[in-house]
């Protein structure tokens, strides 16, 4: 056969044109989706707000995660879970939690479905999930005991995966088969929203929660035992597992001065009682740790090289665009430290501003103090023994928000 013969369907010379995509080998195409895919060996950071409604308002808006509405133990009002959007952003602007990486491949097409639903197991978790509801409903009615589907399996439910999703307004809504129409600001006009799906992995991402306001009676009891993505009572292994929840620090709560009436009753509560409650009413729950992220924390000019860069015991969350929420402060946490006052500043005047009023790390001291000296005043004497001292409640621990 002569060198310069051109065998069919083969094209010899220079790669001048680049085929539509659907048009390459199935291999390539699969490789491309997997690409596309957020990175599984790193644990994610996730945002969700939680909005108090009256009962009545319950149409679903834009931003709303779409399950069953959390009902207060007080009142008449119940509460909803939202994905921040742009303009209601209380840190970096938009969204830059992790399941907006992917969460488009859900319904890009068939094929990406498909890869996602290889990827993130759906096919091997999904069915034990459904097991273990009925599993759980065998418990609680004494019926002839069922065998846990998720025995043998502990070692693996750090990728476990909940998957849902929230209303968005997508510039043409006629790319879905499922629409919803919600109501707009103006009485006759009405905005067309479609699903966006996203995954996260309860027992191992960080979960960042924005409260619309600290004043929610019971908010975190209702919680614990309401949200959608990673509780026993929904299937899952635990809302927050092993790393927990996050709040985000705002510097006015050291501001805030108690209010009170012309009785003398207080009509503010202070910051730190805010927290202290809603520390109590984690205890019971299966959180282990609450983190509390400081977006003015950075790295100090004179930082050495090898401690600009976590080392393999510090906590790390990876969130959208770069984002790493890296641990600088966790006392009672497995492997953590105080690194504040030797890497990391906020801002604040003087050589360690971790000891300074509005520093978020001397906010957390002190809740912690407060923590535990109302737990040890729950103690009489002859309970307490001093070479016992397991800890109340979850750990605390801070975060900075690096890029």
């Amino acid at each position: 056969m002569s060198d310069h013969t051109q065998l069919p369907g083969v094209t010899t010379g220079p790669l001048t044109t680049f085929h539509p995509f659907p048009r390459l080998p199935w291999e390539l195409r699969n490789e491309i989706w997997k690409q596309s895919i957020r990175p599984l060996d790193r644990p994610g950071a996730h945002i969700f707000c939680i909005e108090e409604r009256k009962s009545e308002d319950s149409e679903p808006k834009e931003c709303d995660v779409i399950c069953n509405p959390i009902p207060l133990e007080s009142g008449d009002s119940n509460l909803h879970i939202r994905v921040p959007a742009a303009t209601i952003s209380a840190g970096p602007a938009g969204n830059p939690s992790t399941y907006m990486i992917d969460g488009g491949l859900w319904t890009a097409c068939k094929e990406s479905r498909a890869v996602m639903e290889r990827v993130f197991r759906h096919r091997m978790w999904d069915p034990k999930r459904r097991a273990y509801l009925e599993y759980m409903r065998a418990l609680q009615h004494l019926t002839p005991a069922l065998e846990d589907p998720y025995k043998g399996l502990e070692h693996e439910t750090d990728l476990m995966p909940a998957t849902g999703f929230f209303l968005s307004a997508p510039e043409s809504s006629s790319s879905s088969s499922f629409t919803r129409t919600t109501k707009a600001d103006g009485p006759n006009h009405r905005v067309t929203t479609s699903p966006h799906y996203f995954s996260v992995f309860p027992h191992r991402d960080l979960f960042i929660m924005r409260p619309s306001s600290w004043k929610i009676k019971n908010m975190w009891f209702q919680l614990q035992f309401g949200f959608p993505l990673g509780l026993k009572t929904w299937g899952y292994f635990g809302f927050g597992g092993k790393h927990g929840l996050a709040f985000e620090y705002d510097p006015i709560w050291e501001q805030e001065p108690y209010s009170r009436d012309h009785t003398g009753k207080v009509i503010i509560i202070s910051a730190y009682d805010r927290m202290t409650s809603t520390i109590q009413q984690l205890s019971l729950s299966d959180t282990d740790t609450v983190w509390f992220i400081d977006y003015r924390l950075k790295l100090k000019e004179n930082t050495p090289t090898d401690k600009t860069e976590p080392s393999d015991n510090q906590k790390v969350f990876y969130g959208y665009d770069g984002r790493r929420y890296v641990e600088v402060y966790s006392k009672y946490v497995e492997g953590g430290g105080d690194r504040l006052p030797w890497f990391y500043t906020e801002g604040l005047e003087g050589e360690d501003s971790s000891s300074r009023e509005g520093s978020c790390h001397y906010f957390i001291a002190t809740v912690e103090f407060g923590l535990t000296m109302e737990f040890l005043n729950e103690l009489s004497e002859n309970e307490w023994d001093m070479d016992d001292q397991e800890r109340h409640g979850p750990a605390l621990g801070l975060l900075a928000c690096l890029r």
